[in-house]
């Protein structure tokens, strides 16, 4: 009996070995997931690359084999999802700004916010009063204790007096840090999209592209938020209908919220695959620790049937070298949904049947077998 207790542990020690060896070697792996779409809109083929969730993540020395990647794609427009920092690391800024700087060099790029991002802007906006102290440097009071405060004047907690010291100067690092990335990433020309629209001309052509800085409140841990139809246009405005409106949105939670703004295509990341990918249902839980979230991973085709609006797709066509999507414009008012894998990880470094990707969208006028 003991013989084959120890057989077993020795095989769960080998197993685990063996699995640790292995996901250590598929985290420094990706590949190039390709869609094609059209739209009668368009006279020409845009490609169109998109990279989010790189978390300060590299790929070679300064992304070398990730920039080669998207150069091999020719993308005529660089998009960029969010998240490629990591809100409470600054090594990872430096890291982000060497992948930026290699981007722009490709192609124009175009940059919306992730929740890591709108978390180290919002570190800008945070106060911590002054505690009151005695000659030995103790806290008067209880009710003298620092004070946390966001942005818009709210307290946000009571902190014991080295808390304070330590959050503060942590704080007042990460703002710094963040502000002068910022200043760098558009001294790059690179376009940042805060709740803003950008028109791109590609030839004859013309893109609407919008950026959707989506609230704090929206990436709560350990439930869903609802969000309200009306959201999306409160901060964006109205959708472009005249040309093939794209949205950046790195939650994909509310991806029907965006087809009903009037998104032809949205392009989200954020749950990087889900982790774990199953067969059938796919991802495990997403980053707000949401188990299996509906819009996890691949193309999602969203239309309007009578007076409700369906969504179909999904995971399966998100692990295909190549895809072809319905058209953009069409009877059944397709709107697409394609949510990346992306590119990093970061707390739960995990990675099954689930490999990190760069978008390749090829936009064409007609169907392409």
């Amino acid at each position: 009996m003991k013989i084959l207790i120890s057989m077993i542990l020795l095989l769960l020690v080998l197993f685990f070995l063996y699995y640790c060896r292995w996901q250590k070697a598929e985290l420094e792996k990706f590949q190039i997931t390709s869609y094609a779409l059209f739209d009668k809109r368009l006279t020409q083929e845009i490609r169109l690359a998109f990279l989010t969730d790189t978390h300060g993540y590299e790929y070679g020395v300064d992304n070398a084999y990730l920039l080669k990647a998207v150069t091999s794609c020719q993308p005529h427009v660089i998009l960029v999802g969010g998240d490629c920092i990591v809100a409470k690391d600054e090594s990872s800024f430096a890291k982000a700004e060497t992948l930026l700087r290699g981007l722009v060099k490709i192609a124009p790029v175009y940059y919306c916010f992730g929740n890591h991002e709108s978390r180290a802007a919002d570190s800008e906006n945070i106060e911590a009063v002054t505690v009151t102290k005695n000659k030995n440097g103790m806290a008067l009071a209880k009710t003298d204790l620092p004070v946390a405060k966001n942005k818009s004047g709210m307290v946000i907690g009571n902190l014991k007096s080295h808390e304070a010291e330590s959050q503060s100067t942590e704080v007042l690092s990460i703002s710094i840090a963040f502000t002068k990335y910022l200043e760098s990433v558009r001294n790059m020309g690179i376009t940042i999209l805060e709740n803003q629209n950008a028109t791109i001309t590609i030839g004859a052509d013309i893109l609407a592209l919008a950026g959707f800085d989506i609230p704090l409140t929206y990436y709560k841990k350990g439930k869903r938020i609802p969000m309200e139809d009306t959201v999306p246009e409160a901060f964006l405005g109205k959708a472009d209908r005249n040309h093939v409106q794209i949205l950046l949105a790195h939650n994909p939670e509310y991806g029907m919220q965006y087809a009903k703004w009037g998104s032809d295509l949205t392009l989200c990341g954020h749950n990087h695959g889900g982790l774990i990918s199953f067969p059938i249902i796919g991802g495990l839980f997403s980053p707000q620790l949401t188990f299996f979230p509906k819009f996890n991973a691949g193309d999602y085709v969203v239309s309007l049937e009578g007076e409700k609006w369906k969504t179909g797709g999904g995971q399966k066509a998100g692990r295909r070298k190549s895809t072809v999507g319905q058209g953009l414009q069409g009877t059944n008012q397709s709107r697409h949904i394609i949510v990346s894998r992306g590119l990093g990880t970061h707390t739960f470094h995990i990675r099954i049947r689930n490999r990190a990707e760069v978008l390749f969208v090829r936009l064409s006028p007609e169907a392409k077998q």
